[in-house]
Formats: C-alpha cells, structure tokens, sequence
C-alpha cells in the first residue's frame, strides 16, 4: 500500500493551505475550490495528523458507503475528536464530551440495525409526497418574509439575516411541531453548536449551554404532546410511536435536536450559496429567469456546485484501505463532498455553474447511502420555492458590496449576504 503524505512532509505548501483551511481562514473559506483541485490532483488522500482527508468523487463516495469499517458515531471518538481534548481541563473535558455524547445519539450518527430501525419509524414523514403538501406554507412563509423585506429594508438588505436565516427554520420549526415563535433562539443556539463543533469547542461553555438549551425546548413540545393527543405534527407521530417500536423520551429528543439543527443550518447556506452563485454567473442566471420552472430541475446542480455541507466524518472501527491507503482503527476520515462535486473525472467543465447540466444529480452534495440526508426534498422545496419567487419579485436583483462566509469550513455558506434590488 501507498505512504500517505502527512502535514509534516515535502508538500509543505499544500499542507499549509490544509491547515489553514481546516482553522477557517477567512481568505481561503472566500474560495476554497482551488485548494480543493489541488488535493484531488496532488494527494487526494491527506493525512493531516489528526484526520485523513479524502478528496475524489470515487473514494468519498466509497467512504460514505463503507459502513462496516467506517462508523458514523465520529463526534466523541476518533484522532480529531481526540485531539480536540488533548491537556483540556476537567471542566472543558465534561463539558465538551457531553455534547459530543449527546451529538452521537443523531439519526445521523447512528449505525447498523439501530439506524435502520430509526430511520424506518420516521421515514414515511420525509417521502416527497408528504413533503410536496408544505408547498403552500412554505410559499406563505417566502411571502411573508420578503414582504417584511420590503416594507422595512427598502431595496438593500442583507439576505442572510432578513431571510436566508429565518426561512428554513419557521419551516422546521412548524414541519416538526415547535413554536415559530422559538425561531431566534433556536437558530442563535444552532449557530452556537455549527461554530463550536468545527471551531474544536473554542466557547466550550457556550455550546454546552445551547446544547442544553435545544433540549429542553423538545422536552417541553413532548410534554404537552403527551398531555394532548389533538397535535399531528412530526413531534406527536414520534411521541406516539409505532413502526418496530415504541421510542424513548431521549430518542425522541434526539431526533428533535438534530431537526432542528440540521434541518435550518445547511439550508440557509444553500440559499445564500445559491444566490451568490447565480449572481456571480450572470449568464446562467439570465438563463433561469427565460424559465423559471427549470428551478427545479437546476437544483442538483446549485447542491453540486455551491454546497452546503463541504465534509463528512466517518472514524475507522477496524483496519481498512482507501485508494489503497492504509486507515489504522480509530482513524477520523472526512470525506470532502466540496471536493467530490467539483471532481473532474465525474462532472465535464466542474468548476462552472450549468443549470443544465445532465449529470448533476451525481453530487454527493446530500450524502449517499445508508446515511442519505432524511431531509433533501424538504430543502429542494425551500430552495426551489424560494429562488423561483425572488428571481420573479427583484428582476434588478445584485450583490449589494462584499460577501463575507462563515467560519466554518465544513458547513460552508454565507455570514453576510447584501443585496440590491
């Protein structure tokens, strides 16, 4: 088997571009694509020290399909979760490793039987058919907030804080069965953990506390769901259960967490992702707007092109190859689906934006397999929703001055998003 080219050998200029990346510098998060061409090309298989990076669409794929030697349980085991508590005082150790207990309990993080057998009572909730129906509520929520857009900000505002944010969560917050009226916390709490998971737990005592926080807003929905059995939301089918079995409180909470978390976090960068995509290809956008029913079709290749979710974790239970690479047990491997979307050998010309593009369902931009996102036909109906009726509202839609990206560089999207209309 091959050496892999560690942080610490000759390519000392692609590993500095790695750990800068990987500690969310701002000027490489403003376009990550060209570090990311250059791992598929020069060493598609990274070790950093504490994680393997895998960047080719065949071999990130195959990660993600590789569920006997790659678990998905990564939050709270594994040589980057490791690392993140090496010399942590007890305080930071409790605190961080809770939260990571907590986070390894997700449908997502889930593995074998226990996953499937999961995954079976809440699937029929996520089937396109069920989520086709939330057409005419998301409309009414588009509606509602560009109307508040309008009357308000005038014709500049930032997208992200008047809309990219407050979109995917009212539509959880209502699909599931928690208060519109949570929206803000839930959404500060949210942020809280996506920048603390991917920033190794800087404000440990913040996650903590929202993480806390998050809990005990399902517990109080499951509570009086409990009480009154007149609810038909998600919350409710969960709390009454059936299917295989019954779920335990914890279960149930669990599944709420990740909803809510999951459930907003990536959409609102795939919004403003896909804005900003189709606003610095004035082509393709001028393309869209001859037909906007090709909206939907197009919104393969928005997740191909701009996703949302750049990486995956998996950790090695056992002794496996990747590109026949040697990967030890308790290794933390990331597949690089940033990367894979962009991989030349599967997508012709994968650097430009093509609303036309036959192939771009091909992106590992949901996952694939097993551990499929339970949620991407609610986020092509936000999306597509959405776009289409912007695009027909602000014919002079632009950007508005400088975009400025979060810092993370596993859930990659927008911080500040302004616009002109």
């Amino acid at each position: 088997m091959e050496q892999l080219v560690s942080i610490t050998d000759e390519r000392a200029e692609l590993a500095d571009l790695v750990t800068r990346w990987t500690a969310n510098d701002p000027t490489i998060l403003a376009d990550p694509y060209p570090l990311l061409a250059r791992l598929r090309a020069e060493q598609p298989v990274f070790d950093t020290g504490t994680q393997v990076l895998v960047a080719r669409h065949a071999d990130a794929k195959a990660v993600l399909l590789d569920t006997a030697a790659l678990s998905s349980s990564r939050f709270d085991r594994g040589t980057y979760a490791d690392s993140i508590l090496a010399g942590a005082d007890a305080e930071r150790r409790d605190k961080v490793s809770w939260v990571r207990s907590q986070m390894d309990t997700w449908l997502a993080t889930l593995d074998g039987e226990e996953h499937a057998q999961l995954r079976r009572i809440v699937n029929p909730s996520f089937v396109s058919s069920e989520v086709a129906a939330l057409r005419p509520s998301v409309q009414a929520a588009v509606d509602h907030l560009l109307d508040d857009v309008d009357r308000t900000h005038g014709s500049e505002f930032d997208f992200v804080a008047t809309f990219g944010d407050q979109l995917p969560v009212s539509v959880i917050c209502a699909f599931i069965g928690v208060p519109v009226e949570r929206g803000p916390e839930i959404r500060r709490w949210a942020k809280t953990l996506a920048q603390g998971v991917y920033t190794r737990f800087a404000d440990h005592r913040a996650v903590y506390d929202s993480y806390r926080a998050f809990g005990e807003c399902v517990r109080e929905q499951i509570a009086l769901r409990r009480e009154d059995p007149e609810f038909g939301d998600l919350l409710a089918h969960l709390v009454r259960g059936g299917g295989d079995r019954d779920l335990t409180e914890d279960e149930v909470v669990s599944f709420g967490v990740l909803l809510l978390f999951a459930g907003h976090e990536t959409t609102t960068n795939l919004l403003g992702n896909t804005v900003v995509a189709l606003l610095r290809n004035p082509e393709q956008l001028a393309l869209l707007r001859e037909d906007l029913s090709q909206v939907r079709r197009a919104s393969d290749e928005f997740v191909r092109y701009c996703t949302s979710v750049h990486t995956m974790p998996r950790v090695a239970v056992r002794e496996t190859e990747i590109a026949g690479h040697r990967i030890a047990p308790g290794t933390t491997v990331r597949a690089l689906l940033g990367s894979a979307n962009h991989d030349e050998t599967v997508f012709e010309d994968a650097e430009r934006l093509d609303i036309t593009r036959r192939n771009a369902r091909k992106h590992l931009g949901f996952g694939y397999g097993v551990h499929g996102c339970i949620g991407m036909h609610l986020a092509r109906l936000e999306l597509e929703v959405a776009l289409t009726t912007i695009l027909e509202r602000y014919p002079r839609l632009a950007l508005g001055g400088p975009v400025r990206m979060s810092a993370n560089f596993s859930l990659y999207g927008p911080a500040e998003l302004p616009l002109s209309v």
